[in-house]
């Protein structure tokens, strides 16, 4: 039996999945036996099973007089998926936004496991949104995606990208959220392929309407290139790095958690075992080994899960007590071995 090939598809949109138009497509199409080539199949084709071909997934569809492969365009069945996305945002609990967004996940990949990580982050603080990612995205399987939607910028001239670093993606606003995941060996891609987006997108709510459904697509198997095209310029906060001076570090609180702990960014690895730790003139004396080594109501000091220093008050908010926040300069002073 001959056969005929066309050049690539053109996606078609529907609602909650894309189909290939196998019209002009890349359509491996059996001769009927009066010898023409099946007409292509209608939006309503019937699957007949699933194979692949040229790392393309392929589907077996019915086609006017006979069945043909046609290939799902921006899938590649080959890149895997953990089928987890995460999401991050600072929409809260007593609104319908977070609840909007999974929906529509769900409607392009119902298979999906949705984890959230925080949905209280402060309103429109990117910092801490950054820090939540950076402690805890790469915990999760090769292949995940991360949602992260604080979105001060929406509906402005910044940028909606997608990326993959160190085996995870992410999806979300160009604000300097994904900074941590920057690096030499990640690709940023600019999303501009509104076939993957809702039909109609809201000015105010790209959460729902660009991130959710590209999320979706991305976990269900979409390359990341089909999404957009690549930039190389996407933006990242500053990341302020302790000094080293002869006889101290000098760092700062950059996060402050829901038990008002105060978490600098020294790294353990810099802090001599014989140390002071001051912040706003008030000296701790060396680290402790847990939250429960002072007395409550006494200042420690200690290295956290995230292998950083911070400063803690038993039983009680270190933040609250000193009123600190982040920015807060914090000083680790060497008192000889």
């Amino acid at each position: 039996m001959s056969r005929e090939k066309f050049s690539l598809p053109t996606p078609i949109f529907y609602p909650h999945r894309i189909f290939s138009a196998c019209v002009g497509a890349q359509f491996i199409a059996p001769l009927s036996r009066k010898g023409a080539i099946n007409r292509a199949p209608t939006p309503g084709f019937q699957k007949m099973g699933v194979g692949k071909k040229n790392s393309l997934t392929l589907k077996l569809v019915r086609g006017g007089e006979g069945f043909g492969f046609c290939p799902m365009v921006g899938y590649n069945s080959f890149m895997s998926r953990s089928g987890i996305i995460t999401l991050t945002s600072d929409f809260g609990d007593q609104d319908s936004y977070v609840a909007a967004i999974k929906a529509v996940i769900l409607g392009i990949f119902p298979e999906a496991r949705l984890v959230d990580i925080s949905h209280q982050v402060p309103a429109q603080d990117i910092t801490h949104a950054a820090y939540l990612l950076k402690s805890s995205a790469l915990y999760f399987p090769a292949g995940t995606v991360h949602l992260a939607v604080v979105d001060p910028g929406v509906g402005s001239s910044r940028r909606a990208i997608a990326l993959e670093s160190q085996g995870h993606f992410f999806v979300g606003p160009d604000n300097g959220i994904f900074t941590d995941f920057l690096g030499p060996e990640s690709r940023t891609f600019l999303l501009n392929r509104p076939e993957f987006f809702r039909p109609r997108v809201s000015a105010t709510f790209h959460g729902r309407d660009i991130f959710a459904p590209v999320a979706g697509h991305l976990a269900k198997g979409a390359d990341l290139e089909s999404l957009g095209e690549p930039i190389f310029d996407p933006k990242k906060l500053p990341r302020p790095e302790p000094k080293v001076l002869p006889d101290r570090i000098v760092g700062e609180v950059i996060h402050v958690d829901r038990f008002g702990n105060l978490i600098t960014n020294i790294p353990s690895e810099l802090i001599p075992s014989r140390s002071t730790i001051r912040i706003m003139g008030k000296d701790i004396p060396g680290l402790s080994p847990h939250y429960q080594s002072a007395p409550a109501g006494v200042l420690l000091a200690l290295i956290g899960s995230t292998g950083l220093l911070e400063i803690s008050l038993p039983e009680d908010s270190a933040a609250q007590r000193l009123k600190a926040w982040t920015g807060q300069a914090v000083e680790v002073l060497f008192t000889g071995e």
